[in-house]
This record gives C-alpha cells, sequence and structure tokens, in this order.
C-alpha cells in the first residue's frame, strides 16, 4: 500500500506528455490544435510505463491481501482451519503479477504504448481516439474487473460477519459497550477489506458538475489515502498483542534508562481455544501473515 502511494505521487504524471518549449518553434497544443494520433505516439521510453506496470501490481496485491484476509475470516467464522499462510503469500503476490503479464502481452508494444498506458498520466489505458470508453483496453478487464469481483466478496464477507456478530444477544449490564463494540469491530472489518473503494464507483457515475461529486472526491482521496491509518488505529493498535508487546518495550526501555540490572525468565505455554465470537474472531484473523509463537525469555 505505501510503495503504491509513493510511486502515484512521485510518477503518476508523465513528463513527457508536456510540449517541449525554448527550441524557438510553436507546437500545435500551444496553438489550441489537437495533433495527430501519429504525431504524439512515440517508441516507448520506458518510466512512465515501469510506474503503470508499479500502480497495476501494488494496487492489486493490495486489493489481494483484502480479499484473502476475507476468505480467512470466513474460514475461521464457519470454524474451520484458515491457517495457509503459504498459499495466501503465492495467491496475494501470483494474482497481481499474472494480471500484469497478461495486460503487457494483450496490449503493449514497445512503438506503441498507449495501448496499454495513457499518454498523459502513468496508468491504465481506458478510451480509444475519441476518448470513449474501451471495453478492450486493460482498464477495464485488468483492473476494474478483478477488483470489482473482489469488492463483492469482501462485501458479502462483511455482511455476514455483521449477521453473525448482532444475532448473538445484548446482556443488559453491558449492552451499550457490546453494541459499541459490535460497531467498532464492522467498521474496522470494512476499512481492512477495501470497501471505501466503492466511492471511487460513485466517482464514476456521478455528474462533474454537481457539489456531490465534488464531495464524493474529497470523501474518496481522504479515505483511501489514509486507509494504512485507519487500520493501524482502528485495528492493529486495538489488539492484544499490540498492546502487550508495546507495553513490554516500553518497559524494557525504561529498565535501560535507569540502569538497572534486571533479568527476566519467563516461559509461556501456548494454549489453544475455540472462539465462536465473529469479533474476537475478526481481531485474530488479520494475522495470518503474522501469527508467532508467544514463548518469550
Amino acid at each position: 500500500m505505501i510503495i503504491y502511494n509513493l510511486t502515484f505521487v512521485a510518477g503518476i504524471s508523465n513528463p513527457y506528455a508536456e510540449p517541449e518549449s525554448g527550441n524557438g518553434t510553436e507546437s500545435k497544443i500551444d496553438r489550441n490544435e489537437v495533433p495527430d494520433k501519429e504525431e504524439i505516439i512515440d517508441p516507448d521510453k520506458g518510466p512512465c510505463t515501469l510506474v503503470t506496470v508499479l500502480l497495476q501490481y501494488f494496487l492489486l496485491a493490495t486489493f489481494s491481501f483484502n480479499t484473502l484476509y476475507a476468505a480467512d475470516l470466513l474460514m475461521m467464522l464457519r470454524r474451520r482451519s484458515g491457517h495457509f499462510t503459504m498459499i495466501y503469500m503465492i495467491a496475494g503476490w501470483g494474482f497481481p503479477a499474472v494480471m500484469v503479464a497478461l495486460s503487457l502481452a494483450v496490449s503493449y508494444r514497445v512503438d506503441n504504448p498507449l495501448g496499454y498506458r495513457r499518454h498523459e498520466a502513468c496508468w491504465l489505458a481506458a478510451t480509444d481516439d475519441k476518448e470513449n470508453f474501451d471495453f478492450k483496453k486493460p482498464m477495464l478487464w485488468g483492473f476494474l474487473v478483478p477488483i470489482t469481483a473482489m469488492l463483492l466478496f469482501n462485501t458479502s464477507v462483511m455482511i455476514y460477519f455483521a449477521y453473525l456478530s448482532f444475532r448473538q444477544p445484548f446482556f443488559n449490564s453491558s449492552k451499550n459497550a457490546a453494541l459499541k463494540k459490535k460497531l467498532l469491530s464492522n467498521f474496522s472489518l470494512g476499512i481492512v477489506l477495501g470497501l471505501s473503494w466503492f466511492l471511487g464507483y460513485l466517482v464514476l457515475a456521478s455528474s462533474s458538475s454537481d457539489g456531490f461529486y465534488i464531495f464524493l472526491n474529497f470523501a474518496f482521496c481522504l479515505l483511501v489515502s489514509t486507509q494504512g491509518v485507519q487500520i493501524f488505529i482502528l485495528f492493529t493498535a486495538r489488539s492484544t498483542l499490540f498492546r502487550r508487546t508495546t507495553s513490554h518495550a516500553v518497559k524494557s526501555i525504561s529498565e535501560i534508562s535507569i540502569h538497572r540490572s534486571t533479568y527476566k525468565i519467563s516461559k509461556r505455554k501456548n494454549s489453544s481455544t475455540t472462539n465462536t465470537d465473529p469479533n474476537e474472531v475478526a481481531d485474530n484473523a488479520y494475522g495470518f501473515f503474522t501469527r508467532s509463537s508467544e514463548s518469550s525469555i
């Protein structure tokens, strides 16, 4: 996610798309004339296509791991073993590589890179010569179709999780606390599954002249650009493992700072319990790629 964001900020704009200046000649763009297609198709110079490849790959990888987390959570909710870490890793990194390879093989040519990417921005091509959406371009089948399929699956898991979560009865003594926990768990799950990206589809479907379109753009940019921070605050920082590890680290630093020679040796036994609470299952499922033993010295 962070690689995608950094690549987007640093390289989304194609420097070769801007007209050259200082050569003493006036371009057609300066005269407000549309250049012919052959005049803007040059042999690929490399950097812009590389940026497009990186953006497509790491964005698909982000959604792939979101979907794999949803699959892991679904199996845990159905009381099935969901510990397939190696399979998850291969699928999470392999599926985006396959999609990028197919996109390049089908639509990319060195003498005409615009079949794969856009001219003015380093992103997947989506329109034809008349600026109409082209279903043959990789923007549709190389990005939108797989992203839509993964988002629909994540939404289904989210609905199933919410159904199991709110089906459990409330206890009168802690009804408000339990309700807040259920709402926070569902909201956190929606963030980590990337459901905020549905706003992007609403942006595409809205008119570019109304205020609702502007609101959707701001909401989409804010939620998507801070998705990693939201996952950390709402999901990771709330976990018992994170709080225990942080507390232990702070305690160790404080002991070193006052020059105390204190050594503590402890051994913890792993325990295996069956957890049927959907909220607790969601808190544990996100660690499918960070599970480790709890013995410490």
